[in-house]
């Protein structure tokens, strides 16, 4: 299971309910460990942040739980398009905007030609400080 997956899950779940997330260890690892089979961790990070923000009223009903997102990926994943494709914007950088505020703040400093060293590996730099902090810790993690 991945911890940093359970850490965003429950920091979106306090958010929106002011609660912690009771974790099922067994059952919630089972069903990060099959959604990573799929997905990368960021694609992840930002179905779930897209969850929390969708007002639906059988998310509400289940709680808001890890298994309704499993369960109801499909519409979340449907959700995120529709609302990309209003936004004609890039559509893993403009979702992770509302999970990692932080990674996306500006520093005048920062200059990605220079400073990222990831630009030849994914085909682009990344865009801010934080945004290559998180993509160094992905790395080392994997």
């Amino acid at each position: 299971m991945s911890k940093q997956l359970l850490t965003t899950f429950d920091v979106l779940y306090q958010r929106k309910i002011g609660a912690r997330y009771p974790v099922n260890g067994g059952k919630d690892g089972a069903l990060l460990k099959g959604l990573r089979a799929i997905y990368s961790d960021m694609e992840i990070e930002a179905f779930m942040a897209a969850y929390f923000t969708m007002e639906d009223p059988f998310f509400r009903e289940a709680g808001y739980s890890l298994g309704c997102f499993r369960a109801c990926l499909p519409k979340v994943i449907r959700h995120c398009h529709e609302k990309l494709r209003q936004a004609k914007a890039a559509p893993v950088s403009s979702v992770l905007r509302m999970v990692n505020p932080a990674d996306w703040e500006r520093d005048p400093t920062w200059d990605k030609k220079r400073d990222c060293p990831h630009g030849g590996k994914y085909g682009g730099y990344c865009e801010t400080r934080g945004l290559c902090q998180r993509t160094e810790k992905q790395e080392q993690s994997a």
